[in-house]
């Protein structure tokens, strides 16, 4: 296995609107992250982050941490192959999804990744909050075939 690579991308978002905006209903987060898979089957992958991360409107993509995870993503998506497919492996949310995180299997030609969605809900509206991904999956599952006494 190639040396541990994550990239992680943190959002710090508090919405100070005062305006109420309901732009996007219940169902927001699943309807991006599909369209982020469909544009990856589409061999657009800079594309589908790019709208991933235009999806939280308050993104500047020429931060500096975001130029990096672009750059790392491209890499991935260079080193690895043609992208096959993905698979939920766990959904988890917190309070009426205030909080939802989406964690999938990613399967590429020649590797695999765990991606990490974690989107905020500030009352109106779900936005992206955080993205990672990496490629530690393999070691966490031989981890967790240890016997312990």
């Amino acid at each position: 296995m190639r040396n541990f690579l994550i990239a992680t991308f943190l959002l710090t978002l508090f919405s100070c609107n005062t305006q109420s905006q309901k732009s996007k209903g219940e169902g927001t987060t699943k309807t991006e992250i599909i369209s982020f898979f469909n544009s990856m089957a589409n061999h657009q992958s800079d594309s589908a982050l790019i709208q991933l991360l235009k999806s939280n409107r308050y993104m500047n993509l020429s931060d500096s941490s975001v130029v990096n995870i672009r750059n790392q993503f491209k890499n991935i998506n260079h080193q690895s192959g043609i992208y096959k497919g993905s698979k939920l492996l766990k959904q988890k949310s917190v309070g009426e999804n205030d909080l939802e995180a989406f964690i999938y299997f990613v399967k590429y030609e020649r590797n695999y990744y765990r991606f990490t969605f974690i989107f905020y809900n500030n009352g109106d509206v779900s936005r992206l909050y955080k993205f990672y991904f990496d490629d530690n999956i393999v070691a966490e599952l031989e981890e967790s075939l240890k016997f312990y006494n």
